[in-house]
């Protein structure tokens, strides 16, 4: 890590964004949606290349203390990075049960992960730290309650829509992931609504605004 001295008024913060499309009913697109048998039944979805600080073998473990007391599968999205090695043993080290219902996809086009994050129970982001969480407000705009690191980027790009918990601890992110799924019809469509109403806050002309203002500032 690098340290610069300077003073905080002289930095300018310009928050990213997510296309609108993930907000979009993936019909309206008129591309075809995901193909695989995820198409009946709930899912639990988490999307991230299995680099070590994204904690997906810590995602895994909480699985394993959720599986017993749901129906749902979980469906992991991304390539296979450093971090793969402690993922494997992860599923190694679930019941064949379990194992047997989680669903790794390397790639999807567009329309296929819109689709994922739209129809799963929850999206849960166990990374451990983050530049900025793109894939929250792709969720949040999606229409999908949000688990994720109690960590000071998720609260800034989520705020209080996200349900937050120690990541590092399996089983308290099986409890949280517990909780958001026992929420009533009217509890998620009230976050929902609010989810968007937050995400709808970021906009890459909002970027684009903000980044002119820092450089005509200099």
């Amino acid at each position: 890590m690098i340290r610069i001295p300077i003073s905080s008024d002289r930095v300018d913060v310009a928050r990213l964004a997510v296309s609108p499309v993930f907000g979009e009913p993936v019909a309206a697109t008129g591309r075809t949606a995901c193909p695989m048998e995820l198409e009946d039944g709930p899912f639990l979805l988490c999307v991230a290349n299995t680099y070590p600080h994204k904690n997906v073998d810590g995602m895994i473990r909480a699985f394993g203390h959720l599986h017993q007391r749901i129906e749902h599968r979980l469906v992991l999205v991304g390539g296979a990075r450093r971090g793969d090695v402690a993922v494997q043993a992860a599923l190694g080290e679930l019941p064949a049960a379990a194992r047997d219902r989680v669903v790794r996809i390397a790639r999807l086009d567009l329309a296929e992960l819109v689709d994922l994050y739209q129809r799963c129970a929850a999206f849960v982001f166990p990374s451990l730290y983050e530049g900025f969480g793109l894939p929250i407000l792709e969720a949040m705009l999606a229409g999908a309650p949000v688990v994720a690191a109690d960590i000071p980027t998720v609260h800034e790009v989520g705020g209080a829509q996200v349900a937050c918990c120690d990541t590092r601890d399996a089983q308290a992110l099986a409890e949280t992931v517990w909780d958001v799924l026992q929420r009533t019809p009217e509890q998620r469509q009230h976050q929902r609504q609010e989810g968007l109403t937050h995400a709808r806050q970021f906009s890459w002309a909002e970027t684009a605004r903000m980044t002119r203002q820092s450089f005509e500032r200099v």
